[in-house]
């Protein structure tokens, strides 16, 4: 598969739509619950929360 593929571009226009954006998908992940031995989706979870982060400085940002 083509890495091109696997990506998710999303673009604002502003803060308020990054705020948004984010504050939305951290009221998801406020009601996820994971096994503590399920270490690969831990994993997956903080490198949402990392993608989150950069939410703040970043207009733009590609997700593999």
């Amino acid at each position: 598969m083509d890495n091109k593929d696997c990506q998710v571009l999303i673009k604002f226009s502003d803060i308020q739509e990054v705020q948004a954006f984010k504050n939305s998908i951290m009221g998801v992940l406020s009601k996820v619950e994971i096994d503590r031995c399920d270490k690969v989706l831990i994993n997956d979870l903080k490198s949402v929360y990392k993608l989150l982060d950069q939410l703040s400085t970043h207009q733009t940002i590609a997700v593999p």
